[in-house]
C-alpha cells in the first residue's frame, strides 16, 4: 500500500534547498520532511550531493550528515562535506573538503560522520593535507560553525608529558560531544615518559584541554594504576565516564571523572570484585559506559562466582558512585514470562542506551521460549524495576502485515520514547525492513517500510543512528520531540536524508505530540525545565513557568475538539493539580512554582498557532549514539 501522497513532493531540477513534505497515513501517523537527496545541488552550488551518510538529529529538528559530492570544480580535492538542515533551516554547508582548517594549518581532506548538539554545533574528525609538520600534525577534531580546533595531532598534552598522536580515524569514532560544545576523547599519545603514559582520557572546551585520567594514575581507591581506557562518554556538566584496565591488580573498573579547578576528581562507579546488587556473584569485566546528565553510568558486566555459572553471569547495570542498580540479568524471565534472557549468539545484550531519566534500552536475546527461534529476541526498557517489552520477535506488527524477526539500530530519548529498525517475517523480502517509533502514549508506530513509495520510486533500505554507550544523544537519530531522522535508499539507487515527526499538533502544550494535552506533556515540560525547549509552548526556545501556564490552560484538549486553547473544566483542574503535585513529589523537584488554576484564561492567538515541530533556535544543555552488537570483553594480560 502506498502510504505517501506523492503529489506533495515536487523535485524538478532539484534546487540546493529542499523543503518538501510527504504526508503519511491520515490522522496522527505523522509526516516526513525530506531534508536532502542525492542529485541535489550543494548549498554553494559547487557540485551535487552524491552519497549521503546516516544523519544525527538534535532537539531543534536539525540534522547533520556527511556526503560525497560529484561534479565539483576542484574534482577530488573538494568532493565531500558536512551539511546541516531541517528544523526550518535551509540546507547549510558546515565544512568542505579542501577548506582551510580553522587555525590556518592545512586543509580538510575527508570527514567522519558528524555529531550535532542542540546549539546547532557540529563536531567531526578530519584528516588534513598540506600541514606545516606533515604527518606530525595532519589530523584533528573540529567544531563548526565558528571554526574551533578541539584537538590537533601534535598538540602538547596538558601536563606537558607527550603529544597527541592518534586523535581519530575515519570509520571509528573515539569521542563524545555535548550540548555545551565540549568534546571528550581517548587519543593515542607519543613522546611520553613513565609506564602507560601513552594513554589517557581528555576533555576539550575548544579553548582549554583538560586531563581527566592518564595511564599510570592511581585508581580512586588506591588499588592499582590505570593502564588503558575505553572511549569516553560525556554529559552536559563536563562529567566523563570511562572503563579502565587497572595494571597492578590485573582487573577493571568503570569510573566518572570531572575537572574541578585544576584537579581531576574521579568517582569509582564499579570495580572488578564488587558484589552484584542482588548478591549473586561479583562483577568481573565491563563494557564502555553510557553517561546521562544525572551522572549515572550504564554498562554491561560479566560476573564471576554466580550460582548459575555460565547461565547467569552477565547483566546490565546503572550506577552513580553511591548506588549500583541491576537493570537486567542473564537468567531473568522475560517481562511476559515467555523464556528468560540467555545466549543464542555472540552475546545476550546489546550496548545499553541511557536517557536522562535513568531508563536503559537494549536489545536482548532469550532462551527456552515457546516459539524457539521465532520469538527469542526483543527490545526492552528498564530502570531497575520491572522491564517494559517494547517489541518481540514473533509479535505481529501494528498494521498486521508481518511479524517481528530481528532488531538493529536502537535509540532512546529523554522522554523514554524509542526508535529502532526491525526485520520482519511473513512478508515479501522487499517489504521486510521497517523503521518504528514507540512511546508509552501511542505504542508502536510504523515510520517507514521497505517498499513504500517515495520520490517516484520505492524504499529499499532505511538507516537510523543509534544511541550507543559512549557516543550519546548527539549522534542519535531520535530527539526529545519524538522526531526520527534517517537515511533512505530507493530502488532506483537514489538516496537521501529525511525527518519523520509524529503528527502536527495544533496545541502548543502538546509537548509529546500525541494529539492531546495531558500529564504526559507535563513530564516533557518537567524534563526540559530550565535546560531545553522540549516544553516550549510560547516560542521563545526555552522551557519555563510561562510554558507551564499554557499547558495548564490547554490541559484536556485533544485533536477532536478542533480548538487550539480551551477552558479547563473543574474536574480537569483537580486532575491537573494532582498530576503536578504527584510528579513534583516523586521527582524531588526543588523549584517552588506557583501555578494559576483558572477556567477561563485563554492564549493569545500567536500562541495558539505555534507548532513545536518547526521552531528553530539554540538552547542550553540537555542530553543523554550507533550500536555495536558484538560484545568483546577486553583481554587482560
Amino acid at each position: 500500500m502506498n502510504r505517501f501522497n506523492s503529489n506533495i513532493l515536487c523535485l524538478c531540477a532539484i534546487p540546493a534547498i529542499v523543503l518538501c513534505v510527504s504526508q503519511l497515513k491520515p490522522g496522527w501517523a505523522g509526516q516526513i520532511d525530506v531534508i536532502a537527496v542525492n542529485g541535489q545541488q550543494a548549498p554553494d552550488e559547487n557540485g551535487i550531493l552524491s552519497l549521503l551518510g546516516v544523519p544525527t538529529l538534535n532537539n531543534q529538528g536539525q540534522v547533520a550528515f556527511h556526503s560525497t559530492l560529484s561534479g565539483t570544480s576542484g574534482g577530488n580535492h573538494e568532493n565531500s562535506g558536512i551539511f546541516r538542515g531541517g528544523g526550518g533551516e535551509v540546507l547549510t554547508q558546515i565544512a568542505r573538503k579542501g577548506q582551510t582548517a580553522p587555525d590556518g594549518n592545512g586543509q580538510y581532506c575527508g570527514f567522519d560522520s558528524p555529531a550535532l548538539n542542540d546549539a546547532g554545533q557540529v563536531a567531526f574528525f578530519a584528516p588534513l593535507i598540506n600541514t606545516i609538520r606533515g604527518s606530525d600534525d595532519n589530523e584533528g577534531i573540529f567544531r563548526e560553525p565558528g571554526g574551533t580546533v578541539i584537538v590537533r595531532r601534535g598538540q602538547s598534552v596538558p601536563d606537558g608529558n607527550g603529544f597527541f598522536y592518534e586523535v581519530g580515524e575515519i570509520g571509528y569514532v573515539n569521542y563524545s560531544f555535548n550540548d555545551v560544545g565540549h568534546v571528550a576523547f581517548n587519543p593515542g599519545l607519543t613522546g611520553t615518559t613513565g609506564p602507560y603514559g601513552n594513554r589517557g582520557v581528555f576533555l576539550s572546551t575548544g579553548s582549554d584541554t583538560l586531563q581527566i585520567a592518564r595511564g599510570g594514575d592511581t585508581a580512586p581507591d588506591g588499588n592499582g594504576t590505570y593502564r588503558q581506557f575505553s572511549d569516553p562518554s560525556l554529559n552536559d556538566h563536563g562529567q566523563v565516564a570511562f572503563q579502565a584496565v587497572i595494571q597492578d591488580t590485573n582487573n577493571q573498573g568503570v569510573f566518572r571523572g570531572q575537572q574541578v579547578g585544576a584537579v581531576s576528581q574521579i568517582t569509582q562507579i564499579a570495580r572488578c570484585g564488587d558484589p552484584a546488587p542482588d548478591g549473586n556473584g561479583n562483577l568481573r569485566f565491563f563494557t564502555e559506559p553510557a553517561l546521562n546528565n544525572l551522572g549515572q553510568a550504564a554498562f554491561q558486566a560479566e560476573l564471576a562466582n554466580t550460582s548459575g555459572g555460565g547461565a547467569d553471569n552477565e547483566g546490565i547495570y546503572r550506577g552513580d558512585g553511591t548506588n549500583l542498580i541491576q537493570i537486567v540479568r542473564e537468567g531473568q524471565p522475560a517481562p511476559d514470562y515467555n523464556g528468560h534472557f540467555g545466549y543464542i549468539g555472540p552475546n545476550i545484550f546489546s550496548d545499553p542506551a541511557l536517557n536522562d531519566r535513568g531508563e536503559v534500552a537494549f536489545i536482548g536475546t532469550l532462551v527456552e521460549t515457546n516459539g524457539g527461534g521465532a520469538d527469542d529476541r526483543g527490545i526492552f526498557r528498564g530502570e531497575g524495576g520491572p522491564l517494559t517489552q517494547i517489541a518481540r520477535a514473533g509479535q505481529t506488527v501494528p498494521d498486521g502485515n508481518g511479524q517481528f524477526d530481528s532488531f538493529v539500530d536502537l535509540a532512546i530519548n529523554n522522554i523514554g520514547n524509542i526508535a529502532f529498525t526491525a526485520f520482519l517475517t511473513g512478508v515479501p523480502s522487499r517489504e521486510s525492513e521497517v523503521l518504528y517509533y514507540f512511546s508509552d502514549q501511542v505504542g508502536l508506530v510504523e515510520v517507514l517500510r521497505e517498499g513504500d513509495a517515495l520520490l517516484g520510486s520505492t524504499i529499499s533500505g532505511v538507516y537510523l543512528a543509534s544511541s550507543t554507550a559512549s557516543l550519546g544523544s548527539n549522534r542519535s537519530g531520535l530527539n526529545d520531540l519524538g522526531q526520527v531522522a534517517f537515511k533512505y535508499v530507493l530502488a532506483n539507487s537514489r538516496s537521501g536524508v529525511a525527518v519523520w515527526s509524529y503528527g502536527t499538533s495544533s496545541f502548543a502544550g502538546d509537548f509529546d505530540k500525541d494529539g492531546d494535552v495531558d500529564g504526559g506533556d507535563f513530564l516533557v515540560w518537567q524534563a526540559s525545565f530550565g535546560i531545553g525547549n522540549g516544553g516550549d509552548a510560547d516560542g521563545d526556545n526555552e522551557t519555563d513557568d510561562n510554558d507551564l501556564l499554557i499547558w495548564q490552560c490547554q490541559f484536556g484538549s485533544d485533536t477532536g475538539s478542533g480548538l487550539s486553547a480551551i477552558a479547563v473544566p473543574e474536574s480537569a483542574s483537580v486532575l491537573l493539580l494532582a498530576i503536578v503535585l504527584a510528579v513534583f513529589a516523586l521527582s524531588g523537584f526543588q523549584r517552588v512554582l506557583f501555578v494559576r488554576f483558572t477556567k477561563s484564561w485563554l492564549l493569545p492567538h500567536s500562541h495558539r498557532d505555534q507548532s513545536v515541530l518547526h521552531r528553530v533556535g539554540s538552547w542550553a544543555p540537555s542530553a543523554i549514539g550507533h550500536s555495536n552488537p558484538r560484545l568483546q570483553w577486553p583481554v587482560i594480560g
